[in-house]
Order: C-alpha cells, then sequence, then structure tokens
C-alpha cells in the first residue's frame, strides 16, 4: 500500500467502513469461543511443537483428539447459523469478562471461563435453535 496513492485510499475506506458495521451477538460470541479455545490449547501447541518434528505434530493434530476440533467448528458455524442478534448491555459484560480471562496466559482459566460463556448462550438463547446447540458443542 503506497500513501496517497488511490487504491491505497480505496482499501482503507472499505477497511473503515468494515471496523463501523454493528457486531451482533453471535459473531461476538463465536469470536470469543475461538479467542477462548486457542488461548486453551496455546501451551500444548507450544510444547508439542518444541519436543517434535512440525509435520508430526500436524498429523497428530497437536495431542488432541479430532472429535475436539470437530466440535469446535461445529460449535463456531452453528452460533454463526442464527440470523443477527443486537447485542444487549449484559451480553458486553459478560463478553468483556470472558475477554479478560482469556487475556490471562492460564489454560484452565480459560477452560473455565469457555465453559462459562457456553452456559450463558445455553442460558439466554432460545430453546431449540442453532445458538444453543452450538453452545453446547463448544463447551469443553
Amino acid at each position: 500500500m503506497v500513501p496517497g496513492h488511490p487504491l491505497t485510499a480505496g482499501v482503507l475506506a472499505d477497511t473503515a467502513h468494515y471496523f463501523r458495521l454493528p457486531l451482533d451477538r453471535n459473531e461476538l460470541f463465536a469470536g470469543l469461543v475461538v479467542i477462548g479455545f486457542a488461548n486453551g490449547i496455546l501451551t500444548r501447541v507450544v510444547n508439542e511443537v518444541r519436543a517434535r518434528e512440525l509435520a508430526d505434530v500436524l498429523m497428530n493434530t497437536f495431542q488432541i483428539s479430532a472429535i475436539v476440533w470437530v466440535a469446535l467448528l461445529v460449535g463456531v458455524s452453528f452460533l454463526l447459523r442464527r440470523p443477527k442478534a443486537p447485542l444487549r448491555h449484559v451480553d458486553k459484560a459478560v463478553a468483556a469478562g470472558a475477554a479478560v480471562a482469556f487475556l490471562a496466559p492460564v489454560a484452565p482459566l480459560s477452560w473455565i471461563a469457555l465453559s462459562a460463556l457456553a452456559v450463558y448462550i445455553l442460558w439466554t438463547s432460545p430453546a431449540g435453535s442453532f445458538p444453543e446447540r452450538g453452545a453446547g458443542y463448544c463447551s469443553p
């Protein structure tokens, strides 16, 4: 990107427009689930990469069951399937609490926060909805 170039200005304008779009409840919680999961497995991934060849680590899915990876993918996809829902103030407070827990470099704290987030999503989503089912998949 070259400063002053018309293409650069267009890319920056498009990016700024994207970040002004309101974030909906399902997108926020799906992003938090991914961040919490990533923080929870980070120590294991780093230790596996240090101890073995990268190809071996990838083939063994970082010593994390394929069932766990599939559950993450299914859970996040279910969270994103529901039509957009506006954020409520309590959603923002729960998201902030989860984000603070995910910032701590302590894997067990991430799993606890992820479980609490899943319980909150289950509690506040309509019965039988995709977010409710997705939260069930996302809890560790």
